[in-house]
């Protein structure tokens, strides 16, 4: 019981050695701002910085997944299933509706390449 009081809990993770338990104190004068920013997290793009910078630019995304013409979401699940080496390989996310939502993603056709709306109709005048 005495050693669980020292937080010597078996279960506890380890202490990472380079990482400051209080990193507000250690880099309070070298321009500190928050903990979210610390991890690389930015509040005003709803995403880690650090994950945007592991993957390729959305248009580059979108040229490398269209030889494998992929129509629905159900498809892209289904070639995430199967295609993990792929993806990290091509550094494309598995839900790039969230690593591009600020980065200019439109939406699921627009990136996987399918047609629009299928059957829509055109009027001229």
């Amino acid at each position: 019981m005495e050693k669980y009081l020292r937080n010597q809990n078996p279960l506890t993770p380890k202490r990472i050695k380079n990482i400051p338990t209080n990193p507000q104190k250690v880099y309070r004068s070298s321009g500190w701002r928050s903990l979210s920013l610390f991890l690389g997290y930015d509040p005003k793009n709803q995403i880690c910085e650090t994950w945007a910078a592991k993957y390729i630019e959305l248009k580059n995304a979108r040229k490398r997944i269209k030889p494998f013409s992929l129509q629905r979401i159900s498809d892209w699940r289904k070639f995430v299933k199967t295609k993990k080496g792929f993806l990290k390989e091509s550094r494309i996310p598995h839900q790039p509706n969230v690593v591009y939502k600020k980065r200019g993603w439109v939406g699921w056709p627009d990136f996987l390449g399918a047609n629009k709306k299928r059957g829509a109709k055109t009027y001229t005048s």
